[in-house]
């Protein structure tokens, strides 16, 4: 029968190998998007970004209805809609989202994208590497070590540093975006909410690890 100390160190080989498959994947993936990122560059290649149409516009259905949203960005007009069924689906201006093909000749953007993409890399190869030393800390025994207290906050800095890439991105290419339509940039997908969640999660697991080490000197120097 399997004591709980061979389980958890079975388990804790098991993070240590997944991480280490995250590694295998990430160079993969990471050389993939370098050679994409060239090819960008270069002027080659379809380059679709995600974005929101600006208001006004009107948005149609099958049956003839249509609801149109004024230059303000609310509803104006609802069209061939009974009387009380517009705010029967919709409490808010539908919004219109639709991918944007880059033009070869829109270099700016496509730099930026590259920028961006880049940034991200950089801090998912940050993210990983911190989590693999702290797995290997728990492998050699000690994962109270006091560098994962640090470790931790480097992956809280992560998750809110690739958000404000993403917002950035976001704003930088409404600007540069070559297009004859108004349009603004749509890539952050995820609220700022279950990002500030998660970074504060992985802040409080520094103080808890924070405490951990310094119980385990304080353990030691009483010895």
């Amino acid at each position: 029968m399997e004591t709980p100390s061979v389980r958890r160190a079975s388990g804790i080989r098991l993070l240590l190998g997944a991480t280490t498959l995250a590694v295998w994947a990430m160079v993969a993936i990471t050389t993939l998007m370098v050679i994409m990122c060239a090819v960008v560059l270069s002027g080659r290649g379809s380059v679709t970004i995600s974005s929101v149409l600006d208001a006004p516009y009107t948005v149609g259905f099958e049956d003839d209805r249509s609801i149109t949203v004024g230059a303000a960005g609310s509803v104006t007009a609802y069209t061939n809609f009974e009387i009380g069924e517009e705010s029967r689906y919709f409490d808010a201006a539908p919004t219109v989202t639709a991918p944007i093909l880059l033009d070869r000749e829109d270099t700016d953007s496509r730099i930026v994208g590259v920028l961006g993409v880049l940034s991200l890399l950089a801090l998912a190869w940050v993210a990983l590497l911190q989590l693999r030393r702290i797995v290997r800390s728990a492998r050699d025994g000690d994962p109270f070590d006091p560098r994962n207290v640090a470790r931790f906050r480097w992956l809280a800095a992560t998750v809110l540093v690739a958000r404000l890439v993403l917002e950035a991105g976001e704003r930088i290419l409404t600007r540069t975006l070559d297009v004859d339509i108004p349009v603004e940039a749509s890539l952050a997908q995820t609220g700022w909410l279950p990002v500030f969640g998660a970074a504060l999660g992985l802040l409080a697991l520094s103080e808890i690890f924070r405490a951990g080490s310094e119980l385990r000197a304080f353990e030691q120097e009483t010895v």
